[in-house]
C-alpha cells in the first residue's frame, strides 16, 4: 500500500459535520470510523469543521480515529465554510499532503468539505470514494437560498460525485437520485449504515417528560428543524386533532435549524402541549425519544436514510413515516409501522387518530420495527461490505 506503513490503509474522511455535532450524518460518520479502525489493516483520519468551536482541535476517538478540526464559519445554518483567511486552517489541511494516504472518502456533495477531499485525491493521485447521503435537491425556507444550493449542486456537486472512483449511497432513495441526476449510467451500490444498539439499549429515559406527562399519550420528532423535514406538517396534524385526544398528547420535538422560531410562533399561536427541546447531545435526544409512544416521520424529499427514524424503530417505538428520506425501504406498512402514501397534515392526523387510542397495534408495529432494524442495521454485518469494497478499490 501507498501508506509507506506496511500494510496499513489510510482513510481520510471528510464530513460535512462531525459529532459533538448533532445529526445523523455525524453519528453515521462516527460509528463508521470506529467500527473501520477496529480493523488493524486500517488507519482511520476525520477532517471535519471546527463546529462547534467547544470541540478540540484535534483528539483522538475509539482510541484508534485520530480527528482534526479545521477553522470554519456558517454564513448560511447548517452549511459550513473553511475560514480561508486562517492560517490554521491551511496548516491543517496542507499537512494532508504530505501524510500517508490511500483512500479519501467525501460524504455528502453540497458540503463544502467535499471539494477539500475532492482537491486533495486528485492532487495525490490517490482513490476517491463519495458516499452519498442525500436523495433530493437541497430545499430551504429562502426561495433565492434554495436556487443558489441548487445551481451549486448542478455544478460542484456534479463534480465531486463525477470525479469519484466510488460512489455509494446510503440507501435506495439515494441510488436512483443519484441515477436521475448525477450518474445516469453508474453503478452505484448501496450500504446501510449500522446502529449502536448497545447504547441504545442502555439510554434512560428522560426524566423529566416522565415527570411532566406521566399519563400523556407521548409523540416525538428529532432531527434539524429544516423546511424538508416537514415539521410543521406535524405540528398541523396534531392541532387538526379532536381536542379530547389532543389533550391526551404531548408532541416532544428535539432539533433545530432555521426553520426554529417560525414552528415556535406557530405553535405558540395554537393551544396544546407542544414542548420545543431545541438542540441537545445524543444522549439527551435519545432520552426523550426513549419516552415516546409514537415517533412521526414527517419528512418531505431529502435526506437519504433518517437516523432518528431507524432509532426509534430499534427501541420498538411504534412510527408514522411519510415515504420520503429512506422511509418506503424500512416502513412495512402494518408490519413495522404505518407508511403513509404522502406527508400531508391530514395523513399525519388520520394515521395519528388510529393509533393514539390503540395501544395493543402500538405494541405490535413496535415489536416488528425493532426486529427488521436489528436485522438489518448491523454495523459488523455493514462494515464488512465496505472492507470488501475498500480492498477491491486498491486492488
Amino acid at each position: 500500500m501507498s501508506s509507506g506503513k506496511g500494510s496499513k490503509i489510510s482513510v481520510v474522511i471528510f464530513p460535512g459535520y462531525y459529532v459533538p455535532h448533532l445529526g445523523g450524518q455525524e453519528t453515521h460518520v462516527d460509528e463508521f470510523a470506529c467500527h473501520l479502525s477496529q480493523d488493524p489493516r486500517f488507519e482511520v483520519c476525520v477532517f471535519a469543521p471546527h463546529l462547534p468551536s467547544t470541540a478540540p482541535a484535534e483528539e483522538k476517538r475509539h482510541g484508534r480515529v485520530r480527528v482534526v478540526r479545521y477553522p470554519a464559519w456558517e454564513p448560511v445554518t447548517n452549511y459550513p465554510l473553511p475560514r480561508l483567511w486562517h492560517p490554521a486552517f491551511w496548516k491543517a489541511y496542507l499537512a494532508l499532503f504530505q501524510a500517508p494516504l490511500d483512500v479519501v472518502m467525501t460524504r455528502t456533495r453540497f458540503f463544502s468539505n467535499a471539494l477539500l477531499g475532492l482537491f486533495l485525491a486528485r492532487v495525490r493521485g490517490k482513490k476517491l470514494v463519495h458516499v452519498e447521503h442525500g436523495s433530493a435537491f437541497v430545499q430551504l425556507h429562502s426561495p433565492w437560498k434554495t436556487r443558489l444550493a441548487r445551481y451549486y449542486d448542478l455544478s460542484l456537486g456534479r463534480l465531486v460525485v463525477q470525479q469519484a472512483d466510488l460512489v455509494v449511497a446510503i440507501s435506495e432513495a439515494v441510488r436512483a437520485f443519484l441515477k436521475a441526476h448525477f450518474l445516469p449510467g453508474g453503478q452505484i451500490p448501496v450500504i446501510y449504515r449500522g446502529l449502536d444498539f448497545e447504547k441504545l439499549a442502555a439510554a434512560e429515559p428522560h426524566p423529566w417528560v416522565l415527570d411532566h406527562f406521566p399519563h400523556h399519550v407521548r409523540l416525538g420528532f428529532v432531527g434539524r428543524l429544516l423546511k424538508w423535514k416537514g415539521v410543521e406538517n406535524l405540528l398541523q396534524a396534531f392541532f387538526e386533532l379532536p381536542e379530547a385526544m389532543r389533550e391526551r398528547c404531548v408532541l416532544l420535538i428535539v432539533g433545530d435549524g432555521e426553520e426554529a422560531p417560525r414552528l415556535r410562533a406557530l405553535a405558540a399561536r395554537r393551544a396544546g402541549n407542544v414542548v420545543f427541546f431545541g438542540a441537545r447531545p445524543f444522549q439527551e435526544a435519545l432520552a426523550v425519544l426513549k419516552t415516546c409512544h409514537l415517533y412521526v416521520h414527517p419528512s418531505y424529499p431529502g435526506g437519504g436514510l433518517s437516523t432518528s427514524l431507524l432509532e426509534a424503530m430499534a427501541l420498538g417505538r411504534a412510527v408514522i413515516a411519510s415515504p420520503h428520506e429512506g422511509a418506503r425501504e424500512v416502513v412495512r406498512d402494518g408490519q413495522t409501522g404505518v407508511l403513509l402514501p404522502d406527508n400531508h397534515p391530514s395523513e399525519i392526523r388520520q394515521a395519528l387518530q388510529r393509533l393514539i387510542p390503540d395501544p395493543a397495534t402500538r405494541s405490535r408495529l413496535g415489536h416488528g420495527a425493532r426486529q427488521f432494524v436489528h436485522t438489518h442495521f448491523s454495523w459488523e454485518r455493514n462494515i464488512a461490505r465496505w472492507r470488501e469494497l475498500i480492498l477491491q478499490l486498491l486492488g
